[in-house]
Formats: C-alpha cells, structure tokens, sequence
C-alpha cells in the first residue's frame, strides 16, 4: 500500500501559514502573517486547489496576530471538520487586542470568543488541548498499527479529557459549558489523534498552572481591575488606564505564557513505513540563490531525496531555551523523535526560543525551515540560530514573502 502527501510552508514573510494534502485528507497549521497581501494570495491560492471546499484539520498554534490574521478569508465558503487550538483566558485574550492598532473588527470578535467564532462560521468541531505539569513521555503501546485498506471516515480523536481544563474553561467562559462533550471538546495532549490507517497527530502544549492564572487574577484585582471586566473586549480597548494595568499585572505573572502555550504538533504516516519526499525550493528567489541554505559539504540543490519515515514536526512560538519545559517537550516525543526529518524553527528562527540541544534529539532532522520576513524587522531568523544548524551539516531553509518551501513524496507500506 502507498500514498501520496504534500506539505507547504506557503510564503506569507513572517507568520507562518503551512498547509498539507495527505491521501486527500487537507489541513492546515496557523494561517497569518504581518504581509497581508502575501497571505491574502496564499489563502486564495491554497482554497483554489481544495476539489471539494474542504479542509479536514486546522491547527492553531496560538492566537497571535502573526498566527490566525488570515483565518477569516480561509473560512469563508470552506467547510472545516475539526479545529484544535489551545486555550487562553478571556484577559490573556485582551492582552493579544491591544498588542497592535488598526487590527480588523473580526479578530477582536475572535478574540473575544474563538469558540464560538469559530463554530458560528460552519466548523462542526473544536478541540481544546491542555498540557500537564512535569515530563511525561508517551505509554510503550502508544505507537498505533500500521495502514489499513479500509477507506477513510472521519478522525479518530483517541485523547483523554481535561478534567482541569474543562474547570478553567466553565468558570472563565461559561457560555461555552453547554457546548462541551459535543462542539467543543476538551482534552489533555496525550494520546493520539489519527487520520484512520494512514497518519497520525501527537500535540503537545505546556500546561499553564492555575497557580498562575490565580495570581494573575490576584494582581488584577489589586490593581482595581476585575478579572471579569470589562466583559466586552472592545470597550476594554478604548481606556488605555485599563490596559496599562492589566498589561503590567501580565508582565509581572505570565511574562512568557502566551508563547509558551503554542501547540506544537508531530505528525507523520502510521506503522512501519519507508518514504521518498523532495524538498523544493519554488520560484522567488532564483535557483542559485537557494544553495546558501546548504553547508558547503553538502552540494547546492534545492531538494533533497531521500528513503526514511516522513515524520513532520510544527512548534508555533514554543519556547525551546528553558531547560525543564525543554525536557518536558522531548519526553513528550521521546517515540518519535527518530521518525522527524523536517522540523519548523520555533518563534520564527528566534535565537530566546531556540536549543541547539534539539539537533541531537532530532538526529535524523535534515531539514530545518524558518517561516519569517525577509528582511525581518524582529531579527528572524537570528544568524546563530542558522549557524548551528549548518554547522551540524543540516539543511536550513527560509520561507519567506519572496519564496516557499515544499515537500512532496509517497509513503510505501
């Protein structure tokens, strides 16, 4: 048995919008970027080449601008089966409103409730997925069989609820309490969810201790400002005293979270299987100028063939650089890591999110991709980080507003 997948990581500069085509199965991982022109194109290309409207999965790493600014186009007149995100708190929600000015209206209604915004525009289900405190690494007879002939129904969704998660969600959003078990579900990163026979996602999310959230809403408090107003996110937006303090409690509480929380996704084909993909470097920068992306040892091309497992592995903004949320990230993956051979530099290539431990635990990694502008006014991708990977002889590639990177291949059973 084989199949045929394709995987871009579309140029949209810095963002990251990065689509896949397994076996007729499409989905999507984040869907914006700071070049709207860029990703307005993108989006009306990608849905151009969906034969029947619809996407299978979309995964959003986090809310960033950056991340979902082009979700509004990508839904309209798209039928979506199945969502998975992570879950933010109403003011952590707030926070991400007045990051910037002159953000459309609609992101501040997604802001508001991305839930419901969500299943308002026709996507049948949203799964919410939590983290847990600690490393903890998948069972020994987690890895699931190998293909089948059967033909494919819908997902299977093999991940254990979030008990605490769900607490969160009901105190903090209790408009959605009806929705769960049915629209909305909610559960832990552990466990499996599988296209049926032919591929399977393994999430993982850094759990943001209620400790926290408490503290925050401690800070908020003393500062005047109730953790439940104000109730709409635009009126918040218009009193700048409001949102000077909330932003400082944030700082002095959560720094990090809001990266921290990207919900980072392993996917590749089930069971033991070989397969043949290229690498492609598509027209934007001219051809010779993709060999400044290989070491010198290695000769310059723009693809790279090549028989092993195809496994893919997506970080959003995850910050990689602390040493126990790093460990708590490769337990997490400690089956998979020698099934990844492209792997999405977190935060964009930055140097704070980046462990130049990861190209010892990804060892069979060859291909490294930045999804960032260029030139980027945030430093990204930072030239260290490039360095280390091919200085380590790996592949480095840069997906930006003027190129793409592109895998296609075939899995063989």
């Amino acid at each position: 048995m084989d199949l045929d997948f394709r995987f871009d990581f579309q140029r949209v500069g810095q963002g990251l919008f990065y689509t896949g085509a397994i076996n007729g199965f499409n989905m999507v991982y984040d869907c914006g970027s700071d070049y709207t022109k860029c990703l307005r194109g993108a989006v009306g290309q990608y849905k151009r080449t969906l034969h029947s409207n619809l996407i299978d999965m979309v995964v959003l790493s986090h809310l960033h601008n950056d991340h979902v600014n082009g979700l509004d186009l990508l839904l309209k007149d798209v039928a979506v089966e199945d969502v998975f995100m992570p879950y933010l708190v109403p003011m952590e929600r707030l926070l991400l409103a007045v990051r910037r000015k002159n953000l459309p209206d609609w992101y501040y209604v997604f802001l508001a409730s991305p839930v419901s915004y969500l299943l308002e525009r026709g996507v049948k289900r949203v799964t919410v997925i939590g983290g847990e405190k600690g490393e903890k690494g998948p069972p020994p007879h987690e890895i699931p069989p190998g293909p089948s002939d059967k033909p494919r129904g819908e997902i299977s969704i093999d991940i254990p609820d979030d008990k605490e998660l769900e607490a969160i969600i009901r105190t903090n959003d209790p408009e959605l309490a009806a929705l769960i078990g049915k629209e909305l579900l909610v559960r832990n990163h552990q466990g499996l969810v599988i296209i049926p026979g032919l591929w399977l996602f393994r999430f993982f999310n850094y759990k943001v201790e209620e400790e926290k959230l408490n503290q925050f809403a401690a800070c908020l408090n003393q500062a005047g400002v109730s953790p439940t107003h104000p109730k709409s996110i635009k009126s918040a937006i218009k009193d700048p005293p409001t949102i000077k303090k909330i932003r400082k409690c944030y700082e002095r509480e959560m720094c990090k979270d809001l990266n921290d929380t990207s919900l980072a996704a392993y996917h590749g084909p089930v069971g033991d299987n070989r397969s043949v993909f290229c690498v492609h470097c598509e027209e934007g920068l001219r051809f010779p100028s993709c060999k400044h992306f290989y070491p010198s040892a290695i000769p310059a091309k723009c693809y790279y063939s090549r028989f092993d497992c195809m496994g893919q592995l997506l970080t959003g903004d995850i910050g990689l650089n602390n040493n126990q949320k790093y460990k708590e990230f490769i337990t997490h993956y400690t089956h998979y890591l020698d099934t990844v051979s492209i792997s999405q530099l977190s935060h964009h290539g930055s140097r704070t999110s980046w462990n130049e431990h990861i190209l010892r635990a990804l060892g069979e990694c060859s291909h490294w991709v930045s999804s960032s502008g260029r030139p980027s006014f945030y430093g990204h991708p930072h030239s260290m980080v490039a360095l280390d990977i091919l200085r380590d002889y790996r592949c480095f590639c840069w997906s930006n507003q003027h190129n793409k990177f592109f895998i296609e291949g075939k899995v063989i059973w």
